[in-house]
């Protein structure tokens, strides 16, 4: 009896988790783009705001020290190369801000989960179905809806191929890193992932960096705590919902990120969503319940059940005769 409390404790303990993990992504994901475009008005180059994200990034990052523990040269290796990957994915991100709307970066970012899925279904990981295609269509076509193309057309973004071929790099980058993630968060972890990758990040930064930042505008200093505490916060949270629910799983539910910066733009500045925009958004919401995946493990373990239970029918019936 007491153990059946303890496992369904445990259990809502770890979906409150990766629950409050998940809305944690979504808002750290949310305001980095609002804080980069105030970083360019305040006449910050991408790499000054780049290089301040990952200081105060690794600056943050320290309390968690107290749990540090040695994985061996083999899984340091492992987790380097994905800490150095998520830094340049995040040194292209922010300059394709500089060339582009945050509004069109992050829809387009909407795509990856489609390209984590077929990664992952390759990989022999994930079984996608009818099911899964269908909510993600229904969610990127939500997505869509919930864009002001006109605002967007009416911009000079269409001769920035620089903005375009930086946000091409990081979809790429951004792909290969989850399904990348969810292989290292089995063996190490993921708190345990975060505190390895901000320190290599940091230190590389301190090293390297260092000398070509140059003057950094006072405007972007408390712009750069900001983007260090998010990105830690919605990193470690991530790792985290990976490592529960998969790569998949979590790259659909970002697609979240796009209404969430339009609710709280309407809670917080009072702004009027439009029909499309509510439309939109409910597309989203109903598309990411859709867009579900069945682990490979779990469907070879479900085929396996019903194997057994036929094989074990087919005996009782047998033995009846």
């Amino acid at each position: 009896m007491n153990s059946a409390k303890a496992l369904r404790a445990s259990n809502f303990r770890e979906q409150f988790l990766t629950s409050g993990g998940i809305v944690l992504v979504l808002l750290g994901a949310s305001i980095e783009p609002i804080l980069v475009k105030f970083g360019y008005r305040g006449l910050a180059s991408p790499f000054q705001l780049f290089y301040l994200k990952t200081m105060f990034g690794f600056f943050f990052i320290l309390p968690l020290l107290a749990k540090f523990k040695w994985i061996g040269w083999k899984r340091l290796a492992q987790v380097a190369s994905v800490g150095l990957q998520l830094l340049f994915t995040s040194g292209m991100t922010i300059i394709a801000l500089r060339y582009l709307p945050a509004v069109l970066v992050i829809t387009i970012l909407t795509t990856t989960p489609a390209f984590v899925a077929l990664v992952n279904q390759w990989l022999g990981r994930d079984v996608l179905g009818i099911k899964f295609w269908l909510g993600f269509a229904l969610a990127f076509f939500g997505v869509t809806l919930t864009v002001e193309f006109q605002s967007v057309v009416n911009g000079a973004w269409f001769s920035q191929l620089q903005g375009f071929v930086c946000l091409a790099a990081v979809v790429i980058s951004v792909v290969i890193y989850r399904t990348r993630l969810e292989a290292v968060t089995r063996l190490v972890p993921s708190v345990l992932v975060s505190t390895y990758v901000f320190l290599i990040n940091g230190i590389v930064a301190l090293v390297v960096f260092t000398p070509y930042v140059g003057q950094v505008p006072s405007m972007a200093w408390p712009l750069g705590i900001w983007m260090g505490a998010a990105a830690v916060i919605a990193n470690i949270a991530f790792l985290y919902a990976i490592s529960k629910l998969g790569s998949t799983r979590v790259s659909v539910l970002t697609m979240l990120e796009r209404p969430t910066i339009i609710i709280l733009a309407g809670l917080l500045l009072h702004e009027k969503l439009s029909a499309w925009q509510i439309f939109g958004i409910a597309m989203v919401l109903i598309g990411t319940q859709l867009a579900r995946v069945k682990h490979a493990s779990q469907s070879i373990s479900t085929q396996a059940h019903q194997t057994a239970d036929e094989t074990k029918a087919h005996l009782t019936e047998s033995v009846k005769r």
